[in-house]
């Protein structure tokens, strides 16, 4: 007679998705064996088990013992796109940002100074600077956005030809401009000057906010 061993299959367990450039630690029973990555390119694994991304796809990282073995997928994905936004945004208003691929979850990383809905829109609340994050398939990618105060104009708002009225912002840094210079003009330290009769809106701009 004929002496005949059966081992048995191995198990691997772990994580089955992961990000360009991070890894994940797998896992398998009985212990002992080796592990093999079927493609390289997309993602390498360690003798101890350890995957990690290389480029976008799906690889079979393969673990055998006893002469069997087995494979478990493991997909590579890169970070989202994140879109739509200049990078600033004032308190009180809103901005949309949108992400590609869509299907996503997104999060502030302050939710004093920011919040973001999950559709994309944040509103801005305190200033300061915050991240607003992607999250998709385990591989996040994020923004960062600062949040400006909305200045405040204080002083006259009527005078006469040819005369000037000093006007006062809520803080410096900013600039001035008239929609209508032939009726209104203002300098950088926000004097206004009569031209012909009329009405002017008297702008200060700061950080992208304005009044």
């Amino acid at each position: 007679y004929f002496t005949v061993t059966v081992n048995p299959s191995a198990v691997i367990s772990g994580s089955s998705t992961l990000c360009i450039g991070s890894s994940t630690l797998l896992t398998a029973t009985p212990a002992g064996g080796s592990w093999t990555s079927g493609s390289p390119t997309v993602a390498t694994v360690s003798s101890t088990g350890l995957v990690t991304g290389v480029s976008n796809g799906v690889v079979n990282i393969y673990y055998t013992s006893g002469g069997c073995y087995t494979f478990k997928p493991v997909t590579v994905s890169t970070g989202s796109v994140i879109t739509g936004s200049t990078g600033t945004i004032c308190i009180g208003t809103t901005t949309s940002l949108s992400a590609t691929p869509p299907g996503g979850t997104w999060s502030s990383s302050n939710t004093f100074r920011a919040i973001v809905s999950t559709t994309g829109v944040v509103t801005g609340l305190a200033g300061g600077v915050v991240n607003i994050s992607y999250s998709l398939g385990g591989c996040a990618s994020y923004i960062t956005m600062t949040v400006n105060s909305t200045p405040i104009i204080t002083g006259g708002s009527t005078l006469c030809v040819g005369t000037a009225i000093p006007l006062l912002a809520s803080f410096g840094g900013g600039t001035w401009s008239s929609s209508s210079t032939t009726i209104a003009t203002v300098d950088s330290l926000g004097n206004v000057t009569g031209v012909t009769a009329g009405t002017a809106n008297i702008t200060y701009n700061a950080g992208g906010c304005y009044a």
